[in-house]
């Protein structure tokens, strides 16, 4: 894969982690009337015998307006 393809799809794959996060935080302030100010993503680097690293979500904050 070429540069301008990998930066075109992590463009790409931004816009989706973007998208998928704002209907999340939309439906949860729908429900509880409750804003999120902030959200944090953890990614933690894995590695197993034999198996090549690889990086994982390990978890997610979100910061409430309360």
């Amino acid at each position: 894969m070429d540069i301008k393809e990998l930066q075109a799809r992590r463009k790409k794959l931004e816009h989706d982690i973007s998208t998928t996060t704002q209907t999340l935080i939309n439906e949860f302030e729908a429900e509880t009337a409750v804003q999120i100010t902030g959200t944090r993503t953890d990614i933690h680097r894995t590695e197993a015998m034999g198996e090549p690293v690889r990086f994982i979500v390990g978890g997610t904050e979100v910061d409430l307006d309360i």
